[in-house]
């Protein structure tokens, strides 16, 4: 007779565990928050309008693109951890990414996909501009 594992029942955090996790969270927003001013001032200098930051684009959904110029429904997504095994190179960020990217793709929008250190870079820039031609 085989036995089946049950999962761990899960620790509860402890609050500084708790408090540590969300200053996490809010330091890497306020570090979006700046990346998206800093990508934005540059696609202003090169002719390119900037984007709206963390944008809905799929309605019911809370998937979110990190930048979104919304009028010609192009998406830029940045994936960073894939080298480290991090939230896009484990098989379920995998996965919600391919789901995002189809449902991104269904409702009209094309996806361009760059790493964290390629963000805030020329080639990127002519990248989103060659996409917001094409979309108009």
């Amino acid at each position: 007779m085989r036995k089946t594992m049950s999962p761990k029942p899960r620790k509860p955090r402890l609050p500084l565990e708790r408090d540590i996790q969300r200053g996490i969270v809010q330091y890497r927003k306020a570090e979006s928050v700046q990346r998206a001013g800093k990508l934005g001032m540059l696609c202003l200098k090169q002719g390119v309008p900037a984007p709206t930051p963390e944008y809905l684009a799929i309605p019911g959904r809370k998937f979110r693109c990190d930048y979104g110029w919304i009028d010609q429904r192009v998406s830029l997504e940045v994936q960073g951890g894939v080298w480290s095994r991090g939230k896009h190179g484990r098989g379920s960020g995998i996965v919600r990414d391919h789901e995002k990217a189809n449902l991104l793709a269904v409702n009209g929008w094309r996806c361009l996909y760059v790493q964290p250190r390629h963000l805030l870079n020329l080639d990127t820039i002519r990248l989103v501009r060659a996409a917001l031609e094409v979309a108009l």
